[in-house]
């Protein structure tokens, strides 16, 4: 589930669940957590590599159909101890003190680097600084060589240096950018505070039903975003106000929050079964459409699931 390995100084850590695309359950999230703290603490550690196993991703994100199965079973307390565990290794990851290199190839999805509603490739992580260097798959095996046989990779500005360097001779391989060029419709389309107004403009990159689009990869999306749940629309928007002002560690709990409410709740169990388990991609909402969500639902996602109890990332 987690290999390790020790290269001179370097620790390369691979995430080892190539049939689910190395996504993170609580095992994995649990041991890959220990480990960096493991490596924080060892003076002998001056860098750590993470990898995924397998040619299809570096790692899908959280193993969310085992978050609901243990729900469908009333284990609420897997879901918790699972999205506290997800965000303290995402904590962890920031804040750790020896440089750590992440290998992301195939899907790279959730769990710290992010979720989109458009398709990203390695042209667009550049652009958006979700990633610092683009190279090959078939390089990186060098790269990890080059990593472990230099002496200049005990701080992250000395990593990010040699990675940089060593990706230049790839540039010209970079595919061609898909995001920043549709940025500004993106932004006319979202812009203003009204969440309803917003995706009404969304709506409209879809085109017509059954006519050629000008622009088919803002059309798939706006077609993604009109097939997701109607609730997940107005929490998401609400959830982007209320994360621009706050710190990392804020956002986190927030979020964590938010994961407990939502596995309390119909769409989020209902989407996994769509997509995940069943595979119909016909999803059965509650409520069924935008007009039908009302402020109160949404800001119930954001209350405390906890009362008056500590938050359990209250230390971070």
């Amino acid at each position: 589930m987690l290999k390790t390995e020790k290269h001179g100084t370097v620790m390369v850590a691979t995430l080892d669940r190539p049939a689910a695309l190395n996504s993170l359950n609580l095992e994995l999230a649990t041991r890959l957590l220990t480990e960096l703290r493991r490596c924080e603490a060892d003076d002998s550690v001056s860098a750590i590599v993470l990898r995924g196993s397998g040619p299809k991703a570096f790692c899908a994100g959280g193993d969310v159909k085992t978050v609901c199965a243990e729900l469908a079973k009333g284990n609420e307390r897997y879901a918790l101890d699972f999205f506290t565990t997800e965000y303290r290794l995402d904590h962890a990851i920031h804040a750790s003190q020896k440089p750590i290199l992440a290998l992301g190839h195939g899907y790279v999805m959730g769990g710290g680097i992010g979720l989109t509603g458009f398709r990203l490739n390695a042209a667009d992580a550049l652009w958006g600084q979700l990633a610092d260097a683009f190279v090959p798959d078939e390089a990186l095996d060098e790269l990890v060589a080059l990593v472990v046989a230099s002496g200049e990779a005990r701080t992250k500005e000395h990593l990010k240096a040699l990675v940089e360097g060593f990706s230049a001779r790839f540039a010209a391989k970079l595919p061609p950018a898909r995001l920043e060029p549709r940025l500004s419709r993106i932004n006319d389309a979202l812009s203003g505070t009204d969440p309803r107004a917003a995706f009404a403009r969304l709506a409209k990159l879809a085109g017509e039903p059954g006519t050629p689009c000008a622009d088919e990869p803002l059309a798939e999306a706006a077609r993604n975003f009109a097939a997701g749940s109607p609730t997940s629309a107005f929490v998401t928007w609400e959830q982007l106000k209320r994360g621009l002002c706050l710190s990392l560690e804020a956002c986190f709990r927030m979020e964590l929050a938010l994961a407990v409410q939502f596995g309390r709740r119909h769409d989020f169990r209902e989407g996994v079964r769509a997509v995940l388990v069943d595979k119909d991609k016909r999803p059965s909402w509650r409520p069924a459409t935008l007009d039908a969500v009302k402020s109160e639902d949404v800001a119930a996602h954001f209350a405390s699931p906890w009362g008056a109890a500590p938050h359990p990332l209250a230390d971070l």
